[in-house]
């Protein structure tokens, strides 16, 4: 997890134009049908169509998509793909929106025996708080986050900026719902995703979310340890207010379970 990934099956705009495929990283291991995979963000494996501004794909064998990691863009890819789509929702009309897609990974050499992290910096690590790089083994996920202390502090696992610390924006006790406009990529319109979680970087980075983290697993953790407790997938960053940092934008991980339905669930691992 963690680590860059991108798209290898090549795509065309509705001129026939090949695209440039784009970088993103790769999100928390799922489970479905007895296959495992990983999520990441729609808009980094899919052009956004803004004719209709959503994405519906469900694998049934006939068109494969595959995926690459690292993306053919990185100076280290081997161009061999690592999965397929399995499935992708773009759809800012759900309540949350949603932007993920599901890849099913098809190399057996790419198969976790751990919910291991892509090798960070140190500095990166250290600096977020962590004496070592943790793992996420347990499948743990957090719905409610009503009940911790008001500083509400996650970390994120990402491509471009490692590991990252921020805070939630909250009001009282309630983690305050963000609706936002972002920015397509290839510049092609932008488009409102409603009742997101925000989150602030906190020192000293003071940046949580770089271009190339769509898709990176943002994580409570018990206070004092480091069992981690999956909250959302960071999708995108905006600015508010006159904080000169971006603010990370973050799908509940309820939300995208939800959209995709009960035959999925987060990995864990013995």
């Amino acid at each position: 997890m963690g680590c860059n990934i991108g798209r290898l099956t090549p795509e065309y705009d509705t001129q026939g134009n090949l695209l440039q495929n784009l970088g993103g990283t790769q999100g928390p291991f799922v489970e479905f049908n007895n296959k495992i995979g990983f999520f990441t963000c729609a808009h980094v494996l899919f052009d956004i169509p803004m004719t209709t501004q959503s994405v519906d794909f469900q694998h049934h064998g006939n068109t494969k998509i595959e995926v690459v990691q690292p993306s053919i863009d990185a100076t280290t890819s081997n161009g061999v793909a690592c999965g397929h789509v399995f499935r992708a929702i773009f759809n800012p009309q759900l309540d949350p929106s949603i932007d993920v897609a599901v890849v099913e990974l098809t190399d057996l050499n790419r198969v976790p025996r751990k919910g291991q992290f892509s090798n960070a910096n140190r500095s990166s690590y250290t600096d977020a708080g962590f004496d070592e790089l943790p793992e996420y083994n347990s499948g743990s996920i957090q719905i409610d986050l009503k009940h911790f202390c008001t500083t509400h502090t996650v970390f994120k696992f990402g491509s471009s900026s490692d590991v990252t610390r921020g805070t939630l924006d909250v009001c009282g006790v309630d983690v305050r719902p963000m609706t936002t406009t972002l920015g397509l990529p290839r510049g092609t319109g932008k488009i409102q995703m409603i009742n997101q979680y925000q989150v602030c970087g906190s020192a000293p980075s003071m940046t949580f979310f770089l271009n190339g983290d769509s898709g990176s697993a943002v994580f409570m953790r018990t206070p004092g340890t480091n069992v981690m407790h999956l909250i959302g997938m960071a999708i995108g960053c905006t600015y508010v207010g006159t904080n000169p940092f971006p603010a990370a934008v973050v799908t509940p991980i309820n939300a995208i379970l939800r959209a995709l339905g009960p035959h999925y669930c987060i990995a864990s691992f013995p």
